[in-house]
């Protein structure tokens, strides 16, 4: 099948560029719709003979999941929540029983909440102190606009304090009948804070937090003792926290510590103090305790010290221990410390590369620890940790139906040494009775500091199983060793991430784990910023290349203070509006650097509600990379129309996206 060509429209920028398909920004243009249908028709008709595929990879990852099953409980106050599924039902349901009593109670069906939507993500859901008040927010057009409701849980209604156009966090007061909200400006930016009385208009409202930067980005939360709302301003290198009591409401807010260039910190409330979890003096951080009478610098008392080799990811408080969550050697870890007992030791896990996190932990008189395991062998699962005598006991693992065996498939944890001596981790999974070289899924975000831990996936078996070797590539960009290895691949050290990508693909296809001809490469967001910049720079490397909502028109989009997200971007790629910038970020920028040679197989997925990457980024990208190839693999472009950056919802929905995926890998590999 012709695919559809997109109509040239010359453009001239403001730096003087021209750009023959800016056209397709304009939602409102019947032609971009029709256009963007075109190409969901091509790539619907191209993948047609993997419909039978598709459709059989759909029921056999479906086939491993308990479909009728019970998450693991938390205790909150007098009640125990859990979520659970039912068959054939998309959404979870939010349930709980009081502690002592058999009897359920259904807080929230996200079903029936659904039921009238094509799309539908529940963003918050937040108790009142006193337990009887249900707050959720919630988005049904992808656009992360979101509506707040408020359920009274004694009698199962809604009350009339619903507020629409909300950022989606919400936080209730200590005396229960007030709440407070977030709300967005013109280029999407949680910016103000308000606070609500339950039971009055919305138009009696009092706005008691406006950010003015544009850097900054708002949000709110409560302290585990309930005692103070938490106001975070927070750019993408540094913050600044306001608090009130929760209790008496009296404004003004008050600052804990004016914001600094560089300078991030968040806090909890311990008995009269506060914890502050600071970088502050310490790159990756270290962990202090300030009187709240008297929170001046000069009163801070260290309760973890700052190590240059191990970065301090977050902590949670109980009364007697704190608990930290840590990256010891790119890993996850978490390390247990007494306020006043001398206890220090870390948790212990015994595979080679796995992700732990801290879980539902909302007692604060409480000895036990929850927290989650998983890895790319093992699934998620639920522990209970007594904090005291170090046992642990697991409450939930996650099934997998069939005959799905750890034991039958190898994890394990390689590195690839850079050119500068960097060594850069690259996590894999496979068979035992791999025979190699294989078959090769490549995945990888490398910005903003995130971390790419290696998770479980139930449909990542289906590639597994048919001799697939899956492979993350801890790549600098990322926040795997702190703050450090997350500078060293942003702004002006941007090209790290690529190189340090294109390294590991080489060092896979060296240690014949893989050949070119075999090599899959996914990323999605800045990840497929990531994409788009090594298909530019080594498109021989890779046969295969899956783009989910890929941030790829850099230059353009990064120029246009009026975006959602482009101001408070300069922090972690540059403002392209200043010549050095600009200039750097040119060597890069995907849909800028695409040149006349042999591209890859290319699927690109896009959301017309994407507020975060738009999707004429991929839009443009695809039909810039049609003009230029100069072979006659896929390009293909699949852009949902009624969701955004996070795709479509629904359980279900979601393994219909793996499978066609799947299918389309299996399609460009002959398998």
């Amino acid at each position: 099948m012709i695919p559809p060509k997109a109509k040239q429209i010359p453009f001239k920028t403001s730096d003087g560029r021209t750009d023959l398909y800016h056209w397709l920004k304009d939602k409102n243009d019947p032609d971009v719709l029709t256009y963007l249908k075109a190409e969901n028709e091509h790539t619907k008709i191209t993948l047609e003979s993997t419909d039978a595929l598709q459709e059989h990879l759909f029921q056999e990852i479906r086939g491993r999941i308990q479909e009728t099953d019970t998450g693991a409980p938390w205790q909150d106050g007098d009640y125990d929540y859990y979520f659970r599924t039912v068959k054939e039902q998309q959404y979870p349901i939010f349930c709980r029983k009081q502690r002592g009593n058999d009897v359920e109670e259904i807080l929230l069906d996200e079903n029936i909440e659904a039921k009238h939507h094509t799309y539908f993500h529940l963003h918050a859901l937040v108790l009142s102190v006193d337990q009887h008040l249900l707050a959720y927010t919630v988005d049904t057009a992808g656009d992360e606009y979101y509506t707040l409701l408020i359920k009274d849980l004694r009698n199962q209604t809604l009350l009339q304090d619903n507020i629409t156009g909300t950022g989606g966090d919400v936080v209730f007061s200590a005396d229960n009948q007030h709440f407070w909200y977030t709300r967005l400006d013109d280029a999407h930016r949680p910016y103000q804070v308000w606070q609500h009385e339950i039971g009055t208009s919305v138009e009696n409202d009092t706005l008691i937090f406006h950010e003015t930067d544009d850097r900054f980005f708002i949000s709110i939360s409560r302290t585990k003792d309930d005692k103070y709302l938490l106001v975070n301003a927070h750019s993408k290198i540094s913050s600044e926290i306001h608090y009130m009591d929760a209790q008496t409401l009296a404004l003004p807010l008050k600052c804990i510590y004016p914001r600094a260039p560089h300078i991030e910190y968040d806090i909890e409330h311990h008995q009269d103090d506060f914890i502050i979890h600071t970088n502050e003096h310490a790159e990756n951080f270290q962990l202090v305790r300030v009187p709240v009478s008297n929170t001046d610098k000069k009163n801070w008392q260290i309760l973890l010290a700052h190590n240059p080799m191990v970065a301090i990811d977050g902590f949670e408080i109980m009364r007697d221990f704190i608990v930290v969550a840590e990256r010891r050697d790119g890993l996850s870890a978490l390390h247990v410390l007494g306020f006043s007992n001398g206890t220090d030791y870390l948790i212990e896990m015994d595979e080679s590369t796995y992700h732990l996190s801290i879980g539902h932990n909302c007692l604060l008189d409480s000895n036990i620890l929850r927290f989650d395991y998983e890895s790319l062998k093992t699934p998620h699962s639920v522990y209970d940790f007594n904090l005291v005598d170090k046992t642990k006991t697991l409450i939930k693992k996650n099934p997998v139906l069939g005959h799905y065996h750890e034991d039958d498939y190898v994890s394990e944890r390689i590195f690839a040494t850079s050119s500068d001596g960097v060594k850069i981790p690259i996590s894999l999974v496979y068979k035992k009775d791999l025979k190699k070289p294989a078959p090769l899924f490549l995945n990888s975000y490398g910005a903003y500091g995130i971390t790419s831990d290696p998770w479980f996936s139930n449909a990542r078996i289906s590639l597994l199983n048919r001799g697939f070797v899956f492979a993350v590539a801890h790549i600098r960009g990322g926040g795997e060793f702190g703050k450090p290895w997350h500078d060293a691949g942003r702004f002006f050290k941007k090209h790290n991430t690529f190189d340090d990508f294109i390294l590991v693909a080489e060092h896979l296809i060296h240690e014949k784990y893989t050949t070119h001809q075999q090599l899959v490469i996914n990323g999605g967001s800045a990840g497929g910023l990531l994409m788009g910049a090594v298909i530019n720079k080594r498109p021989d490397l890779f046969a295969a290349c899956i783009a989910n909502v890929p941030f790829v028109d850099v230059l353009n989009t990064m120029q246009d203070p009026t975006l959602p997200l482009s101001i408070t971007e300069y922090e972690e790629w540059g403002n392209p509006n200043e010549l050095e910038a600009f200039n750097y970020i040119a060597t890069y920028s995907p849909y800028d650097n695409i040149k006349q040679q042999a591209y890859p197989a290319i699927l690109a997925t896009a959301g017309l509600s994407d507020w975060r990457v738009p999707y004429w980024e991929a839009a443009k990208w695809v039909a810039k990379l049609r003009e230029y190839n100069t072979n006659d693999n896929l390009l293909l472009l699949k852009t949902d129309l009624e969701s955004g950056h996070f795709g479509l919802s629904g359980r279900y929905n979601v393994i219909r996206e793996v499978a066609l995926e799947y299918a389309f890998i299996f399609r460009v590999l002959n398998i």
